[in-house]
């Protein structure tokens, strides 16, 4: 490094750092660790938001495959550069039903864990269908699951993250189905409602 110019030093000086940070942001580690959002007191992660955010975005996709064009969306464009409406970006629009469907598995979650509720293998079975539907994609577009999961759902993502916050979800739902299907409000709830 005698000999290296000091021009040259000063680029690696400059150079070696940012392709270390580029490597870092990339690698997944970050989105670990640093928090993105605290719902019922908990605190997660941004990868666990990422799955949130990934899941809505994917399954807007998904669902809307053939209207994308009429609803004024462009999946070549970056979410942020494009509108849902005159105040809202697509991205914001993702965000909000992130955040959304975020508060409510957390919610759920935390009213069956206090319940003590016990899922059953019928109901926890949507976990085991989504997992076996990606092994599907993956088999064949011959992707490996570690790309899979970080290509839909953000750096750092893995399998086991996605496992847990499926099955979260899976619970969430299940519980709310049987809160609706179990409890009754008495008739001066349910009058005092439909009166408001």
């Amino acid at each position: 490094m005698k000999n290296t110019p000091p021009a040259l030093r000063a680029v690696y000086i400059v150079l070696v750092p940012i392709v270390l940070l580029i490597i870092l942001l990339n690698s997944g580690y970050l989105q670990r660790w640093l928090p993105a959002a605290t719902v019922h007191g908990e605190t997660y992660q941004v990868v666990d938001y990422n799955y949130f955010y990934f899941d809505c975005y994917n399954r807007f996709l998904e669902e809307n495959e053939a209207r994308l064009t009429e609803l004024g969306y462009d999946p070549d464009v970056a979410a942020n550069k494009q509108n849902y409406d005159a105040d809202t970006t697509w991205k914001a629009y993702f965000e909000s039903l992130a955040e959304a469907n975020l508060s409510e598995t957390a919610y759920y979650c935390d009213l069956a864990q206090a319940a003590g509720y016990e899922f059953s293998e019928e109901e926890l079975a949507p976990v085991q269908e989504q997992l076996a539907e990606n092994e599907a994609y993956c088999a064949t577009y011959n992707l490996t699951a570690k790309n899979y999961y970080i290509s839909f759902y953000g750096s750092g993502m893995t399998e086991e993250i996605y496992t847990q916050h499926l099955t979260d979800q899976v619970k969430a739902q299940a519980y709310k189905a049987h809160l609706m299907a179990t409890l009754e409000p008495d008739q001066a709830q349910l009058e005092q409602a439909l009166a408001e």
